[in-house]
């Protein structure tokens, strides 16, 4: 599915996120860090990220232009959004994150959805990021199509390609208050340097109903 979007480049961006982010910005991560759940009992939830809370009920969208060196197996970073903390702590309900990893040498376009009480699966799209190793990313609540959470990554023209629904988004809670933003993760350890895995985020942009 593509749609023209054009006049969404300039997407507002909320106070809150204005003030939390800017428009561009880097975060910085060294390995090992991840954010995924897996059968039986694996639950990683240590990956850096920078959120601003939101009301299930507010979110409309979000969206970023990422970019890295990436190096290692599973060098990833992009856009987040976290579902409540469980009451027993660790990591939250549900997530959804998308953006850029590295795969088969290769970075491709990915998204991890964690559905709330269940673990997280996987997609991986390639052909799809810039030869800079660069990819615009959005997470949007499409009131014309059951308002479903749609992954979409954005052409130089402002052509969103629809990758992935996230169906579940509707049997959410208009009173929980989820967390938007952006996150970095190393999962693979390695000798080589730089240890450190840097990824620049520029353009980013929430709106929010007021």
């Amino acid at each position: 599915m593509r749609i023209a979007v054009a006049a969404l480049l300039a997407l507002a961006m909320s106070v809150d996120a204005a003030a939390a982010f800017g428009k561009s910005f880097t975060l910085p991560n060294r390995a090992p860090t991840d954010l995924w759940r897996k059968p039986p009992s694996h639950d990683v939830y240590n990956a850096p990220h920078k959120t601003v809370p939101v009301a299930v009920s507010k979110f409309k969208r979000v969206r970023t232009t990422v970019r890295a060196d990436w190096t290692r197996l599973y060098d990833q970073g992009g856009l987040i959004i976290l579902g409540p903390t469980n009451t027993t702590g660790g990591s939250p309900r549900w997530w959804a994150k998308a953006g850029v990893e590295l795969h088969a040498g290769k970075p491709a376009v990915s998204s991890v959805a964690t559905a709330p009480g269940s673990f997280s699966d996987w997609a991986l799209v390639p052909g799809l990021v810039n030869s800079n190793g660069s990819a615009t990313i959005e997470f949007a609540v499409e009131p014309e199509l059951d308002n479903a959470l749609w992954l979409y990554v954005v052409d130089k023209d402002g052509q969103r390609e629809a990758l992935r629904e996230i169906t579940w988004w509707n049997d959410l809670s208009v009173h929980d208050v989820i967390h938007v933003g952006a996150y970095v993760a190393r999962p693979t350890e390695g000798s080589e340097e730089p240890q450190d895995l840097l990824v620049e985020f520029s353009q980013f942009a929430l709106e929010v109903d007021r």
